[in-house]
């Protein structure tokens, strides 16, 4: 059946997000957006197997190697474990802020045919 048919059938009810519904489920959301295209869009997929062996990869490494910016730079693991202090966030403050030293001191040394003339 169409999404309309069911509508008009009263089968289902259409939703709008933070308006209609008083929590949020973005997080998990943007995870699956994720998982989906870095994942499964373009990979393919020649058993359940090979599936779940897939997204067992992409949930460690979406709790254990990759730091969010939401989480101030920490893992969802480092967090939940309370391995994430206000050390490690200046650590990094530090770290990026040196980044960006590096990059302009780098840029700035190659001379492009347009800003020697």
């Amino acid at each position: 059946m169409e999404v309309d048919t069911l509508l008009e059938n009263k089968q289902i009810t259409r939703l709008v997000a933070q308006i209609d519904i008083q929590f949020s489920n973005s997080m998990v959301e943007a995870l699956f957006r994720r998982m989906k295209h870095s994942h499964l869009y373009n990979h393919p997929l020649t058993s359940l197997d090979d599936l779940n062996k897939k997204l067992d990869s992409y949930i460690e490494e979406s709790n254990h190697k990759i730091p969010l910016q939401a989480l101030k730079g920490a893992t969802p693991a480092e967090l939940f474990f309370g391995h994430w202090s206000e050390d490690h966030q200046d650590r990094l403050r530090l770290q990026h802020r040196q980044s960006i030293r590096n990059r302009i001191q780098t840029n700035r040394l190659t001379i492009c045919g347009a800003c020697s003339s």
